[in-house]
C-alpha cells in the first residue's frame, strides 16, 4: 500500500463539478490525502480521501440541490480518478439517509458486511463499489 493524493487538476474538477450544479462557490481544503469542499453560504459538503491504494473513501455528503445528478457525476470523476491510480474500491462511508442508500443501490455499490446495520429492514453504515 502507498500514499495517493489527489492532484490540483483532479481537486478543480471535482470542485467545478459541484459548483456547476450545485450553483454556490465552494472552498477546498486540503489535509495530506483527505479533500474537503464546502460550499461558501451553505452547508454543502463533500469529503474524499485516499486509503492508501486501498480504496477512495467519500463521506460527508450534502449537497444544498437535491436529485439534479451532482453525486452521479462525481462518481463517474471518481471513478476515473481511482483507474488512474489504480484503486479498485470507493466506501461511501457512514450512509445514514434513505436517500443515500438509494443511491449506492442504484449504483451498484455493496454493503459492507463488517461495517453496515440493519434498521427497519434497511442496511445503514459503509456500502463498497468495485472499480
Amino acid at each position: 500500500m502507498y500514499n495517493l493524493t489527489f492532484t490540483e487538476n483532479q481537486i478543480e474538477t471535482i470542485k467545478n463539478i459541484i459548483e456547476d450544479k450545485d450553483h454556490q462557490k465552494c472552498i477546498v481544503h486540503k489535509s495530506f490525502n483527505t479533500v474537503w469542499i464546502h460550499g461558501e453560504t451553505s452547508d454543502t459538503e463533500l469529503r474524499i480521501s485516499f486509503l492508501g491504494n486501498f480504496r477512495l473513501i467519500i463521506s460527508r455528503v450534502k449537497f444544498q440541490n437535491q436529485r439534479c445528478g451532482i453525486m452521479s457525476t462525481l462518481l463517474e470523476e471518481l471513478k476515473e480518478i481511482c483507474l488512474e491510480n489504480n484503486v479498485h474500491t470507493i466506501c461511501m462511508q457512514s450512509v445514514e439517509t434513505k436517500e443515500m442508500l438509494n443511491f449506492c443501490i442504484k449504483q451498484q455499490f455493496k454493503p459492507d458486511p463488517y461495517c453496515t446495520f440493519d434498521y427497519d429492514g434497511d442496511l445503514y453504515g459503509d456500502y463498497l463499489l468495485t472499480v
